[in-house]
């Protein structure tokens, strides 16, 4: 992994910090309280500050070796995909309040 991709992901994992903790007040309390999401939301941080501490480290030593690139990369994918099941649960949190709201008006 050479030192540009490192210095790229290293401002990627920021942002999935960022958005993780603004987008946990979106979701539903009952969503944020079940033990799965609280597995997926610790392994979305721990690899976005895994991730981020490789990165640094490549960007010092002017790229990564093969191993350590991989596991970059690695965290990095489950840091991105855990960000994208955060962001459906969001979309799932509004449609069932649109529907309750649909529901209660109709009723």
């Amino acid at each position: 992994m050479t030192e540009a991709t490192c210095a790229v992901l290293s401002a990627v994992y920021p942002l999935v910090l960022i958005t993780v903790v603004l987008e946990q007040r979106s979701i539903d309390l009952g969503i944020r309280r079940r033990r799965w999401f609280r597995a997926v939301t610790f392994t979305i941080v721990a690899g976005a500050l895994v991730g981020l501490g490789l990165s640094v480290i490549g960007v010092q030593l002017h790229g990564l070796g093969p191993v350590a690139g991989v596991a970059n990369w690695l965290v990095g994918l489950i840091a991105v995909g855990g960000l994208g099941f955060l962001l459906l649960s969001v979309l799932a949190t509004l449609q069932a309040e649109e529907d309750a709201e649909t529901d209660a008006e109709a009723g």
